[in-house]
């Protein structure tokens, strides 16, 4: 007997907040976001309440050897940049923006 197992997109979604400065009228969002499937992924929109985001609001940190256990925190300034550091875990990972093509 021949058993094929076909890979699959798998998501794990978690430690997901929004947060709003009232004095600086700007919002913040996290997501982890934990590939558990054979395949790679392609995100093509992200929405929150049925709120898109615009890509030029997304910054993303990839790792392939840091389980993130803590929540994450908002940052006490609006992201702005093609990078931005943000503290994980006591120690900056930098953030980058996503190419667009």
């Amino acid at each position: 007997m021949t058993t094929t197992r076909v890979q699959e997109e798998a998501l794990f979604l978690t430690k997901h907040h929004v947060w709003y400065n009232t004095s600086g009228s700007w919002a913040q969002a996290t997501i982890v976001t934990v590939n558990t499937g054979g395949k790679d992924v392609v995100l093509d929109k992200i929405s929150v309440r049925g709120q898109e985001c615009a890509w030029d609001d997304v910054y993303y940190w990839r790792t392939s050897n840091v389980t993130v256990s803590n929540d994450l925190h908002v940052t006490p300034t609006n992201i702005t940049g093609t990078t931005f550091d943000i503290v994980v875990q006591g120690t900056a990972k930098t953030f980058n923006k996503p190419l667009m093509t």
